[in-house]
């Protein structure tokens, strides 16, 4: 009987990590639809709250790390105005810029 119990606190456990996952995934404003749609998925898709935790904390670390590649898309104005890269050689520049488009890509 007690057993029994147990496994229908788990469920509603998992439920509940579940409920507040997507709630910490909707704060997430670095993700992008497809990625977001993603973690949603992961964490629809894990059985067990560790399952849940763990669809959560990569869905926390893309958000931070979505944030950091677009605040250095934010900063290219700034480096632009750099010594190191007015003064760098023509290649290097194209180089730089090239590495800027890219980025906007994976944004």
């Amino acid at each position: 009987m007690n057993q029994a119990k147990n496994d229908l606190n788990g469920d509603n456990k998992v439920a509940q990590a579940k409920e507040s996952a997507k709630r910490a995934l909707a704060s997430y404003s670095n993700l992008n639809n497809a990625q977001s749609t993603a973690a949603t998925s992961q964490i629809d898709n894990a059985t067990t709250v560790a399952g849940v935790t763990a669809a959560q904390n990569t869905a926390n670390e893309l958000n931070t790390a979505m944030g950091q590649l677009q605040n250095g898309i934010n900063d290219q104005n700034t480096v632009k105005q750099q010594v190191n890269f007015t003064d760098a050689d023509q290649g290097k520049k194209m180089l730089t810029q090239c590495c800027y488009e890219c980025s906007r890509y994976f944004r």
